[in-house]
């Protein structure tokens, strides 16, 4: 079974271990917003809350089939609003993490609540790298070197 350790970073002491539910397939991404690592997998992305321990720790899985997201994930971001993904063919999802959260804590009955949307950008990141501010996702074109693909919401 996959395993984070949480280490304090003052006194380097080991604070907990937290248990994924994966022992033969590594991440394809990860990011941390808080205290919420977000691990991406080819075809799902797993919420985890550090300050808990064990597999209750995990906050939601998100299965990109139910999003009607057929291809492989290649590349996540994640900030306080917002859970951005490239996937193989060049499609951008983009997930309310507010609306995951809030799902989480039963303040809205079901996860199918929660906010996508789709971009067919049809550009793939290079080297699987992307960057998210409050509005853009940034990117360096795989298919034309030195090109970048800026999507903004405003």
């Amino acid at each position: 079974m996959g395993l984070v350790r949480v280490i304090n970073t003052v006194t380097g002491a080991k604070k907990r271990d937290i248990h994924l539910d994966t022992d033969s397939e590594l991440p394809v991404s990860l990011d941390l917003v808080g205290e919420v690592l977000v691990l991406g997998y080819k075809d799902r992305i797993n919420l985890w809350d550090l300050r808990t321990s064990g597999i209750c720790g995990r906050i939601t899985r998100i299965q990109l089939s139910d999003y009607a997201v057929t291809t492989s994930l290649v590349s996540m971001r994640v900030n306080a609003t917002t859970l951005a993904a490239v996937v193989t063919g060049g499609r951008l999802c983009l997930w309310n993490l507010l609306d995951i959260l809030w799902a989480h804590v039963g303040l809205t009955s079901s996860a199918g609540k929660v906010g996508f949307h789709a971009i067919e950008t049809l550009e793939l990141p290079y080297r699987n790298r992307m960057e998210l501010t409050d509005h853009n996702v940034v990117f360096g074109s795989e298919k034309n070197l030195g090109d970048f693909c800026v999507i903004s919401s405003q």
